[in-house]
């Protein structure tokens, strides 16, 4: 069964991650998503989420990529059924004509260990504007006492 992967799935998560790693579109090989999480009963077709995916590392490479941009649609081939709520580094074969395809499944539980974090990949800070706002503050604020103590 295929199944189309919808925003609150946060495909986007996959294609950065493939894109960090050089895939292009044209691309066919393997490569694992580091980080796939499984939540079987949620509201979406079996669970699968990309939210938490950070990189991904190519294994072989079929044909190569032509170069051009990724689809941000995220088509999955035989993935069901899933295993156990949790997550998990995820290895596929993946076909960028058109949609990404992702097929041929191997689920393997994700061991946190230290690993460097792709600085291309965005990283929502929901704090940044608050700690932007109080900096911002504190230097009117600095500069406002030089000009009165001044």
């Amino acid at each position: 069964m295929d199944y189309l992967v919808v925003d609150y799935q946060q495909p986007r998560r996959a294609v950065f991650a493939l894109q960090a790693a050089n895939v292009t579109h044209g691309f066919e090989g393997e490569a694992t998503l580091f980080k796939v999480s499984v939540r079987p009963g949620s509201p979406v077709q079996e669970g699968i989420f990309f939210c938490p995916v950070q990189s991904a590392i190519l294994h072989t490479e079929e044909q190569a990529g032509d170069g051009g941009p990724l689809s941000d649609e995220v088509l999955l081939m035989g993935f069901f059924p899933t295993p156990p709520e949790g997550i998990y580094d995820l290895t596929v074969h993946v076909c960028t004509n058109g949609r990404i395809g992702l097929s041929e499944p191997r689920w393997a539980p994700h061991e946190a260990k230290p690993m460097m974090v792709d600085a291309q990949l965005p990283r929502h800070d929901p704090d940044r504007a608050a700690r932007e706002a109080r900096l911002r503050f504190e230097r009117e604020e600095r500069r406002f006492r030089e000009r009165v103590t001044g």
